[in-house]
């Protein structure tokens, strides 16, 4: 039963719902096996994993945009993008000479922007995060 105190966190299924994380590990396995067995598809591998992050990294933009985004759920955004694996070995992840390694870069560099204004500035002109302890 809940009492008067008690509040609840609606938090953004479209952000890191239960879909967003199964992708999430189910790409991070899939990783983890083309690059131990299969390493003539790691190039493909490494482009879904830019896709998927992209999405998720345009959801969180989007919603900063619309301020509809808590700042702790910007910090579990982080957690996933940055702790998602592009592969286990080096080639072609920094090689600007391909079209996805140029592509990856410019993730990372828009991800850290958007990082270094998070927070510096945005996380303090974001929605308050409801209090659990009332």
């Amino acid at each position: 039963m809940k009492s008067s105190g008690d509040c609840e966190i609606d938090g953004n299924a479209d952000i890191y719902g239960i879909g967003i994380r199964l992708g999430l590990y189910a790409q991070s396995v899939t990783t983890l096996f083309v690059t131990l067995f299969v390493q003539e598809e790691e190039a493909v591998n490494r482009t879904i994993n830019l896709l998927l992050q992209l999405a998720i990294f345009a959801g969180t933009l989007l919603s900063t945009h619309e301020g509809t985004i808590h700042a702790f759920e910007v910090i579990i955004v982080f957690w996933m993008l940055v702790g998602a694996l592009s592969s286990l070995t080096v080639s072609c992840v920094t090689d600007i000479n391909f079209f996805t390694g140029t592509c990856r870069l410019l993730f990372y560099a828009a991800l850290s922007a958007y990082g270094c204004w998070f927070f510096f500035v945005g996380q303090d002109t974001m929605q308050g995060t409801p209090s659990l302890l009332s």
